[in-house]
């Protein structure tokens, strides 16, 4: 017997989660205690994100699902936020996390691509001429600005 997924509760954990994280790293805390941390929640954040697409994508009969994924969408996106401001020095703690630049471009690449999925899923359930596109394009740019991923 499979088991309920609570997506709702699951995404609305990660995404405090995320808002936590970033709280955390405006903050001169010392790396000797919390880098292993917060290099783990983010990894967390990451791999829960992903699988929760992958149910999504699964359960495409899901009631409430165009919610779920405009939720998942907001939650992706303020990862890849976290993450291009940790790689580009904009937060106190990016100093400390030099040696995982890479990894979490690695991140912020697949990130994209799955916000990208679902935009194109919401976008073709959405008829001709409605208003209710989940990202403008101020939006795009922002996430999809290559100068970020190279920093």
């Amino acid at each position: 017997m499979s088991a309920q997924v609570h997506y709702d509760a699951n995404i609305y954990f990660i995404s405090l989660i995320i808002r936590d994280l970033r709280r955390g790293c405006t903050l001169s805390i010392d790396p000797s205690y919390f880098l292993d941390k917060i290099i783990e929640d983010i990894m967390f954040c990451d791999e829960s994100l992903k699988t929760l697409m992958n149910s999504l994508g699964k359960n495409d009969h899901l009631v409430n699902q165009e919610k779920h994924l405009r939720d998942l969408y907001l939650a992706k996106r303020d990862l890849v936020l976290l993450l291009q401001d940790l790689n580009g020095e904009e937060l106190p703690f990016s100093s400390e996390i030099r040696q995982y630049v890479s990894r979490f471009t690695q991140i912020i690449r697949g990130q994209k691509e799955d916000m990208m999925e679902i935009d194109d899923s919401l976008n073709a359930t959405i008829p001709q001429g409605d208003e209710k596109n989940i990202v403008s394009q101020q939006e795009y740019q922002i996430l999809f600005d290559d100068s970020q991923d190279e920093q």
